[in-house]
C-alpha cells in the first residue's frame, strides 16, 4: 500500500463506523480500499432515510393507533 497522502475529515459517527469495520491488523486506508469490493449489505442500510413528511405521517398514524388501542382496552375493561 502507498503512504498517506493527505487527510480527510469525517464525523464521529463515520469514524466509529470505520473503526467497527476495520479488521484487526488493518489500517483505515486498507478498509477504504476494500470498501467498494464489499458486496455485503448491512441490515440497517437505508434506515432513517424517510422524507420529513413521511416520518410525520408515520408518527401521526402511530399515535392514532395507540389511542385506538387504549380506547379498545378501556372498552374491554368496562365489559
Amino acid at each position: 500500500m502507498g503512504s498517506a497522502g493527505g487527510q480527510i475529515r469525517v464525523s464521529q459517527r463515520v469514524r466509529r463506523d470505520l473503526e467497527r469495520r476495520t479488521r484487526a491488523i488493518e489500517r483505515h486506508t486498507d478498509l477504504l480500499e476494500r470498501v467498494p469490493d464489499d458486496t455485503e449489505s448491512e441490515f440497517d442500510d437505508g434506515f432513517g432515510t424517510l422524507a420529513d413528511e413521511q416520518a410525520d405521517r408515520l408518527r401521526e398514524q402511530r399515535e392514532t393507533d395507540e389511542q385506538q388501542r387504549r380506547e379498545r382496552m378501556r372498552r374491554l375493561g368496562d365489559s
